[in-house]
């Protein structure tokens, strides 16, 4: 969808929108192609970049960036292929799925945790929904809040087991909002879900109250594995 969208944005007089699959050796190709205004070769070598964005302060830069993880996430490769005013080519490549063959075995040595009431807190709209469903999908309830304030005043109405939360949020940092929620509570698990996520883990820069950090773009398992493993320690 993110990649359609773009399409379709870069289109805005029209144009021709183009879907073809194949199926060469043992893998699967989607390509996507549009007659728009293509990419400059910065633009084209920056555009998978988290937070990186050509369309103004109105847009977060998220979502090429997630569209790639979710790629990766399926073992598979994507290429772009852009130049100004000449349209773009987004070439996705796929391993073929073995029949039978099932998600990979969970982490044995991680328990998987009962249900939770958990606070998603995220100014990405796009984000706050995967979270959502993901979590969902686990049998956690939770509760989404979509600034930095908001998210504090849903800390304080009720009682939440664990929080997901962004960092870069344009009302109050991610970092402000572990610090405050850990003065009211010291022992709930706080997980900081950021686009710096490979940077803090690299540096060991994690911010202060915050308990593990995930990077974005993310995939379910690292969710479900940071959740299991934090909640794992709060029993103990």
């Amino acid at each position: 969808v993110n990649i359609l969208l773009n399409a379709v944005e870069a289109m805005p007089d029209g144009g021709v929108l183009t879907i073809r699959t194949r199926n060469p050796n043992r893998s699967v190709e989607v390509e996507i192609a549009d007659t728009g205004s293509g990419m400059s070769e910065t633009t084209r070598q920056r555009c998978f970049e988290p937070f990186f964005s050509t369309k103004g302060m109105h847009r977060t830069g998220i979502g090429l960036s997630m569209v790639y993880g979710i790629i990766k996430a399926h073992g598979g490769t994507v290429e772009v292929h852009s130049r100004d005013g000449t349209g773009t080519v987004v070439l996705m490549e796929f391993p073929i799925a073995v029949a039978g063959a099932g998600p990979p075995p969970r982490d044995k040595d991680v328990p998987v945790p009962e249900a939770l009431r958990i606070l998603v807190i995220d100014d990405d709209l796009q984000t706050c929904r995967l979270l959502n469903h993901v979590l969902g999908a686990e049998g956690h309830d939770a509760k989404v809040a979509h600034s930095g304030s908001a998210g504090l005043e849903a800390f304080a109405a009720d009682a939440f087991d664990l929080v997901i939360t962004d960092r870069a949020m344009p009302d109050m940092s991610g970092d402000d909002v572990a610090r405050q929620i850990r003065e009211e509570n010291d022992s709930i698990p706080i997980v900081m879900v950021t686009g710096f996520g490979d940077l803090l883990q690299d540096t060991g820069a994690k911010p202060e109250g915050v308990d593990e950090i995930v990077g974005k773009p993310f995939t379910v398992d690292e969710i479900r594995d940071v959740i299991a493993r934090l909640m794992a320690e709060v029993r103990e």
